[in-house]
This record gives C-alpha cells, structure tokens and sequence, in this order.
C-alpha cells in the first residue's frame, strides 16, 4: 500500500518463518523489515494514516490477531485492540481519527488510539473488509 505522501509502500512479506511488515521506497530500493517478528507471530494488512506517520496492522504477536499501530519507522508498537478476539482488516478515516475494522463476524469502529470501540453490524451474519 503507498503511502499517501507518495514516499514508501508497505506491505507484508514471509522471509524465513514468518510474515512480517516491510516499507520499501517506490523505486524498490531500501526495502526494511519494521515488524521484525520471530515464526508464528504473523504481521498482515498495513494500513496508512492519512499523514503517513503511522501504520496499521494485524498481528499474531499476542496469540491471535489483533489490531496494532506503529510509528513509520517500526517504533512504538501498540496493541489497539486487546479483546483477545480475532480482529482483522483496518481501515483508517480520511481524518485519521477512526478505525474499522471486523472482529468475529462483525463491523466495529474505534478511536485511532483504540478506544471506544463500537459494533456497528452485529446482525448474526459474516461482515468483513470494511473500508473507510
């Protein structure tokens, strides 16, 4: 995924045993690995904040797939979600205030820094890949 300033793509690579959350610069040069997780604590879907400052992903790191954050340059890992569910699919407001994401089989919504999170589907059926 580009950035929005233009300057780096993410992505998520397995090299060796495990997947992990790299940036690159567009050219494919300076490819550097932020996550930098040992096998079996996967790292999948980043996701920019509008301001490139940060990126969102999902990670096995804690048992299960949970929602973190980190700064662009792999500093200040932080769990957003500690539900202990699994929680996939982050996708940040243009305002970069929100998130949605789905957890289980439901929508939710939160704030950036994880707090208030809300359902916002909870009818039963399987919802999943919310965009923002």
């Amino acid at each position: 995924m580009w950035s929005p300033d233009g300057t780096k793509i993410a992505f998520s690579s397995l090299r060796g045993n495990a997947f992990n959350i790299w940036i690159m610069n567009p050219d494919g040069t300076g490819a550097e690995n932020l996550t930098k997780c040992p096998s079996g604590q996967n790292n999948f879907e980043p996701y920019w904040t509008p301001d490139s400052s940060s990126i969102l992903f999902r990670s096995h790191r804690d048992g299960n797939g949970e929602i973190y954050i980190m700064n662009r340059d792999g500093s200040n890992v932080r769990n957003l979600t500690k539900s202990g569910d699994y929680e996939a699919d982050p996708s940040v407001s243009t305002s970069g205030s929100g998130i949605v994401f789905y957890r289980g089989a439901d929508i939710y919504r939160m704030n950036i820094d994880g707090s208030n999170p809300v359902n916002l589907t909870n009818s039963g059926e399987f919802e999943g890949a919310p965009t923002w």
